[in-house]
Parts: structure tokens; C-alpha cells; sequence
């Protein structure tokens, strides 16, 4: 008898603590939920004229957040000393994957080969590097090459539609940055269609750094000097909101006297095409950009293998004022 009240007092002691340390527990304060595997994600995010490519960052940074990823972000000017020593310090800091678009395709040896041996994988958007480095380097983007030639076969089917001859129709290109892939294969498609087209030739070739005051700044200068144009060929969104820019300063209407080729299909831009300004407008999928990178980072982080290069959605857009 005495035994079995013992026996009754050490489960009633123990079911008493029991409940102080639940009661506790549950009056500590509640942790945001954090993955099982935690990652973290160095994002380097690079001055820009061009408002897709901010937009990019954006969605990349959205749909790391809705995974429950930790971003961390530096800030740096186009260079690519810049983006080499953002990239050292996210090595120092040990992050799981590093994110960031090359302001161009050489010259990235000696940091890859360091992310490498600290066994950091490196995802490039948009932009692609030439490299020799083994290591987990990968590049998401789009197919330029082909969106290249699918827009100047629909500039100049309107050309043939209008009966518009080879030697009337004066073509601008304004190119991004030396040494850009993105830049270096939409040139690639704009020439193979050209080739195939009996005759069309692009009129005058420059570079405008993807830049929106420097496009303005050319396209300007070549007006003042009498210089004729019906097409203009832009890169990105930044040069052909620039051409728009100069066009209105000198009396001509976007749209109308000197049609518009850009390749995004960001915010801006789109509103320009809505107002008849642009063109032609290959619309490239910034949603899809942020979900496959957080997908390639998790992929990575986990020892998975991914492809050396992904290329996601894009399409092209015909304005109905052109």
C-alpha cells in the first residue's frame, strides 16, 4: 500500500513538471519557419540603366523569399572588377550559392577557380562566361540567338508586306556592352536572318552600352547630322526607351516614322509598346527567371546536377500601330 502511493506521488511529479516545461515552451516567442536545409544566396546586384533588369533581381529576390531562402545582396557599379571583388566577399562569407549577371564573358579565371576550391557554385543570369574553370558553374537565360532572327524575320515580312525594296530600308543596330553573350547572340540571329533575307542589310552598327543615355545621346547626334533611319534595333529596353528619347526631341514619332526592336518586355517597355512606340518587342519571362534560379540554387546546394546552360520562355510581341 505504502508503495503503491509512492509510486502514485513520482507519476504525479512528473506529469506536474511535464506540464510546466509544455506551458513554457509555448509561451516563447514563435521563429519565422526556416527549410529544413537552410541556404543562403550571395546576389549581386549591378547598376543598371535597363529597367528588365531590375525587375530580374526583383523576381529572383521574391521567389527566394517565398522558398524561405536568405538573400544577401551587394551592391556594385558596371565593372567587372567590381563584380570580382562582390564575389571574393561572398566567399569569405561561405554563402551557399552565388547569383549575379557578368558585366562580360572573359576574364572570370582566377574568382571561379576560387569559388571552385571553396566548393561555392556560381549561377550567372541572363549573361553567360567563357570559362575553363571545373567547378558547379551554371547560366540561366534565354535563347537570343533564335529571339534575334524571330524578330528581324517579323520586321522584315512587314518590310516585303509594304513593299518596302532592300535598298530603302536603312537599319540602326545599337548594341549592348563589349563582350556581352546576350549582345554577341542577338547580333548572331539578327545577321543569319538578314542573310536569308535577299539582300536587307543593317545600315550602321554601334555599341550604346545598354545604356539609355548613351542610346539617346547617339541616336541624337546621328538625326542632327541627317542621318536616315526606318528600323532601329535596340538590345535591351534601356537603349530603345533612349531612341524614343531622341526621336520625340527631334520631331519624329516612335512607332510611326522609325519603327522600334527591343528585346525585355520589361515595365517601361511595355508601356511603350502599348502606346504603339515600340514595335517589336521580344518579351522575355522574368518570372521564370526568379523560380528556375532559386530552383538551380536548391538544386546545387543539395549536390544535384544541373545543366551548363537553361534557357527559359520568351515571345514575340507585334504592335498593331506599326
Amino acid at each position: 500500500m505504502l508503495i503503491s502511493k509512492f509510486r502514485f506521488l513520482i507519476i504525479a511529479i512528473v506529469a506536474t513538471v511535464v506540464c510546466i516545461i509544455l506551458v513554457s515552451l509555448s509561451m516563447l516567442p514563435k521563429e519565422k519557419f526556416q527549410p529544413r536545409e537552410s541556404i543562403s544566396i550571395g546576389l549581386i546586384e549591378t547598376d543598371s540603366e535597363d529597367s528588365w533588369r531590375m525587375e530580374m533581381i526583383t523576381q529572383i529576390k521574391q521567389s527566394a523569399s517565398a522558398a524561405g531562402i536568405n538573400v544577401m545582396t551587394i551592391e556594385t557599379d558596371r565593372t567587372q572588377s567590381a563584380q570580382i571583388n562582390a564575389i571574393r566577399s561572398f566567399i569569405v562569407y561561405g554563402v551557399d550559392v552565388i547569383v549575379f549577371s557578368p558585366v562580360m564573358n572573359n576574364g572570370w579565371d582566377y574568382v571561379l577557380k576560387e569559388a571552385a576550391d571553396a566548393q561555392i557554385p556560381i549561377i550567372t543570369v541572363n549573361e553567360k562566361v567563357n570559362t575553363e574553370v571545373d567547378g558547379m558553374i551554371t547560366c540561366v537565360t534565354y535563347d537570343y540567338k533564335s529571339i534575334g532572327a524571330a524578330v528581324t524575320d517579323a520586321f522584315l515580312e512587314t518590310a516585303r508586306e509594304h513593299d518596302v525594296d532592300k535598298s530603302e530600308l536603312k537599319i540602326l543596330e545599337l548594341r549592348g556592352a563589349i563582350g556581352s553573350t546576350v549582345s554577341e547572340e542577338i547580333s548572331e540571329g539578327i545577321r543569319t536572318a538578314l542573310e536569308n533575307s535577299a539582300g536587307y542589310k543593317i545600315n550602321y552598327s554601334a555599341n550604346a552600352d545598354y545604356m539609355r543615355s548613351r542610346a539617346k545621346e547617339m541616336v541624337n547626334g546621328l538625326l542632327r547630322n541627317e542621318y536616315e533611319m526606318d528600323v532601329v534595333i535596340t538590345h535591351n529596353d534601356g537603349m530603345a526607351l533612349g531612341v524614343i528619347d531622341a526621336l520625340e526631341k527631334n520631331g519624329l514619332r516612335p512607332g510611326i516614322d522609325v519603327q522600334i526592336v527591343t528585346f525585355g518586355g520589361g515595365a517601361d517597355a511595355q508601356e511603350m509598346f502599348d502606346a504603339g512606340k515600340i514595335s517589336y518587342m521580344a518579351e522575355c519571362d522574368l518570372e521564370g527567371m526568379g523560380k528556375k534560379v532559386v530552383e538551380t540554387a536548391m538544386e546545387l546546394k543539395n549536390g544535384g546536377m544541373v545543366s551548363d546552360t537553361t534557357y527559359l520562355n520568351s515571345s514575340l510581341m507585334l504592335s498593331e500601330a506599326k
